[in-house]
């Protein structure tokens, strides 16, 4: 079936007459892990990748959530430069300075070359999955048009749900409405939540998310 998925996408696999790679592994059954690390180095040898670990850092977010005691925490694989602690960076609509960098062990590390994932403390807010991260200095001026673009887009998202709201139609008054505060622990979750959620809606009653976001659940 994923084979099948793939080809769909043009990534048609080897066994098929492609040229995609494709190694079964278990983490249950602790099976082909070490042919698909072989097929990761011998690609890494055919395409040539390489990136520069001398300049200033580029990763990729690839999970966030809202520790209770370190605050926003984010995981960037590095992709071009090296991390290190008391960097500042920029990621989507927030910013922040590095307190503390952890590998895939939990254990303190203090920089993160090319192809590393790491966990990365000092961050104003959550980013989203997919934003990127690049070392620069916060100016002043930087984090007012970051604080200001995030303001705008909240207004942008409530003005976009009033408007939807205003314009059903006067049938919709028989249909119930389910409020829903939605906390999750990191940004996969919540990803995942939510169309989940929708589909449970039924003709009669409409689910209406209030507030999404990460984070424990406070009185307030």
């Amino acid at each position: 079936k994923v084979k099948k998925e793939l080809s769909e996408v043009n990534m048609v696999p080897e066994d098929w007459g492609g040229k995609t790679i494709c190694v079964p592994v278990s983490a249950k059954q602790r099976e082909h892990i070490p042919e698909l690390l072989d097929m990761v180095l011998l690609v890494a040898d055919l395409e040539k990748f390489s990136a520069n670990p001398n300049r200033d850092a580029l990763g990729v977010i690839i999970e966030s959530h809202i520790d209770r005691g370190e605050g926003p925490v984010a995981t960037v694989l590095v992709t071009a430069g090296t991390l290190r602690v008391a960097d500042e960076v920029v990621i989507g609509d927030t910013f922040g300075k590095i307190k503390a960098l952890k590998d895939w062990r939990g254990a303190n590390t203090q920089l993160a070359q090319p192809s590393t994932p790491v966990k990365i403390l000092g961050l104003k807010s959550a980013p989203a999955v997919g934003d990127i991260l690049r070392v620069a200095e916060t100016t002043r001026s930087l984090r007012k048009q970051i604080k200001k673009n995030y303001r705008f887009g909240e207004v942008a998202e409530s003005t976009k749900e009033q408007k939807s709201s205003t314009e059903e139609p006067a049938l919709t008054e028989n249909i119930s409405k389910f409020l829903l505060i939605i906390k999750a622990d990191v940004l996969g979750s919540l990803e995942a939540l939510l169309p989940a959620l929708k589909k449970l809606e039924r003709a009669n009653v409409r689910l209406e998310i209030l507030k999404q976001g990460l984070g424990n659940i406070t009185e307030t």
